[in-house]
């Protein structure tokens, strides 16, 4: 039995959202975009904006953060947009918060890179190296004087100004007398009183500038974990739980609706009404002269797992995802321009082809950049059937591209493109799995594809598959080289081998291998757990580098100089110099860097964990 390596399993209704959202009514058929000065100019994000988490709404302006940055709409005059993504300062594109300061500036937040403001020029962050207890944000909040309290895993706080840069100034939760340092919620009375939902209930503000009252199941609430919270304008208080949505008054106390089930994400009160929406993950509903209405729309149920709401005058919106929803007497999709086919999630596999298209591999599908436009990779367009998990990508001189995935059945195997349509290939003898790639040009100049599933190597030779052992019985092969002289080199968990005259010998023992190049000479270069190696005469050599992690997942080997994708950042080695850019030098959208590709227009893609970008290297 062969352990492949963790991964996210591209989720199923992802392509169909991605067809879905081209067919909903949509507002706004030709907005206008403005873009944003970037701070990073030789920097781009590509990545797709569709999923919207989170929404705040300002003066004909709507702010939302996305899976592809943060979003502005205005709507004074024709409708506009604007994206910010890495290149205009921010450390990451997803980010799970987002609220309007005093002086209705953006606030963003998120679990991993801690908090982020729009000064009107760029974006900067306040994080843990700037008196943050911890960047891994739980939630945020504006009071009434237009202060922004953050809580953080390792306490709560809040942010005042000192010579025009942020301060942060600790609020002790223990010494007020609420038993956690992670509020789950925060929410502030029309006195400016705070409220806070944990995961052991709701602490409202009592008499007494330590007291607070504690509601819990006790008191009628459908779960002790509060996971959002209003104070309306009538004293009363929304609290909406795991399991359902209570409405607390001084003159009812807590009093269950019965109708709304499981968790609530969130609830909005009209700026000029009395109305209150609240939504859960599947269902919109909206509150109004005591009276519950669940607002059921064939949209809404089309639009996949909703995020988000936010009520404004006469509209509010709601983040989806496919997008975000405006809904007025019914509701209707704002689709952005250019979103749609952008890539999704995690990147795993880049190949630029004969053509200098670019393909770009990851856990929901394929996607091909050709003539500065995006395309997805459909069935029924594109694909014979859907592939997902992509493990590899090759391109061949030919102009075929092959592209394999780890997953089996219907949406995995191996796969063969002409054109950027799969075309119908002889898949007698390979296996449906694949686990890695490799192409040896060594007896033609088309090459002969080399690939990998589990412990076992395939090679074709003319039309015919042929299967061969690998170097280490239940060692799943990681990843696959074939140098010049026809020597095939396996990166295991436990070390690289090599394979020459059908006899494997072990070069590196006891490190994983994650990368493995060569530049055309008889010099190997890995990346292993361990930092990075060049292996001359099949002796392998440690290079003495400062790297930002020890972990180097990809190598991109261009012109003499080096590109090294690790855990921490992008390193370039170039005239015995390094350089490193990661998320707060740098344009780049995430700090793992899992595979780099150079085209012919100098650009270096570098596909993350968090996404994909681009560098201009000619622009440096």
């Amino acid at each position: 039995m062969v352990d492949r390596p963790n991964g996210l399993l591209a989720r199923t209704p992802e392509r169909q959202l991605s067809l879905l959202a081209r067919h909903l009514p949509a507002l706004y058929a030709e907005p206008i975009e403005e873009p944003a000065v970037r701070c990073y100019p030789a920097w781009t994000g590509s990545i797709n904006g569709r999923q919207v988490y989170s929404l705040a709404a300002g003066t004909n302006e709507l702010w939302c953060t996305t899976s592809g940055g943060v979003l502005r709409w205005k709507w004074s005059g024709n409708a506009r947009y604007t994206w910010f993504s890495s290149e205009h300062g921010l450390p990451s594109t997803r980010f799970e918060w987002i609220v309007l300061d005093g002086q209705r500036h953006p606030w963003v937040a998120s679990k991993t890179f801690g908090v982020c403001y729009w000064d009107d020029q760029i974006w900067r962050q306040l994080s843990s190296a700037e008196g943050l207890p911890s960047d891994h944000i739980v939630s945020m909040a504006v009071d009434l004087s237009g202060t922004v309290w953050i809580a953080t895993k390792q306490g709560l706080g809040y942010v005042a100004w000192q010579e025009e840069k942020p301060e942060w100034h600790f609020y002790d939760l223990l010494a007020a007398g609420i038993p956690t340092l992670q509020p789950t919620c925060l929410a502030f009375d029309a006195d400016n009183r705070l409220y806070a939902g944990t995961a052991f209930g709701l602490f409202a503000p009592s008499q007494g500038e330590k007291a607070w009252r504690r509601y819990t199941l006790v008191d009628g609430l459908p779960s002790n974990q509060i996971t959002t919270l209003l104070c309306s304008r009538d004293s009363s208080i929304w609290a909406g739980t795991a399991s359902g949505l209570v409405h607390i008054t001084f003159t009812n106390g807590v009093t269950r609706c019965p109708e709304i089930k499981g968790a609530v994400h969130a609830i909005s009160q009209e700026p000029d009404k009395d109305g209150i929406w609240i939504l859960t993950s599947e269902a919109l509903w909206r509150y109004r002269d005591n009276s519950l209405e669940h607002l059921d729309a064939p949209l809404l149920e089309k639009a996949g797992n909703l995020y988000a709401v936010t009520a404004g005058i006469e509209k509010s919106w709601i983040g989806s995802e496919v997008g975000v929803i405006e809904y007025s007497t019914g509701p209707a999709l704002i689709r952005t321009p250019g979103v749609r086919d952008l890539p999704d999630g995690g990147i795993s596999s880049l190949a630029v082809d004969t053509q200098n298209n670019l393909w770009v591999g990851a856990a929901t599908g394929v996607w091909v950049y050709q003539n500065r436009e995006w395309r997805s990779l459909h069935p029924g367009n594109q694909l014979i059937s859907p592939i997902t998990n992509i493990s590899g990508i090759q391109s061949m001189a030919d102009g075929a591209v092959w592209v394999g995935s780890w997953q089996n059945g219907n949406r995995g195997g191996l796969r063969l493109f002409r054109g950027g349509i799969e075309i119908p290939s002889n898949r007698n003898g390979i296996p449906e799995m694949i686990d890695a790639m490799a192409l040896s040009t060594v007896f033609n100049a088309t090459g002969t594809l080399w690939v990998a599933t589990g412990d076992r190597l395939y090679y074709q030779d003319g039309k015919e598959w042929r299967q061969t052992d690998g170097p280490e019985p239940g060692g799943l092969i990681l990843k696959l080289l074939v140098d010049p002289q026809n020597r095939i080199w396996s990166g295991l968990y436990a070390g690289l081998y090599m394979r020459k005259w059908n006899n494997w010998k072990k070069i590196l023992d006891g490190l994983s291998i994650y990368a493995l190049a060569t530049d055309g000479s008889s010099t190997i270069w890995c990346g292993t757990s361990h930092g990075l190696y060049i292996i001359k005469r099949e002796i392998p050599e440690l290079l003495e580098l400062d790297l930002p992690s020890c972990r180097v997942q990809s190598i991109c080997l261009v012109d003499g100089v080096v590109w090294l994708g690790t855990g921490a950042g992008l390193v370039r080695l170039k005239d015995g110099q390094i350089q490193i850019w990661d998320t707060k030098n740098s344009g780049l959208v995430g700090q793992n860097v899992k595979s780099l590709a150079m085209d012919a227009n100098h650009i270096l893609w570098v596909g993350t964990t968090s996404g994909l970008c681009q560098f201009d290297t000619s622009r440096e």
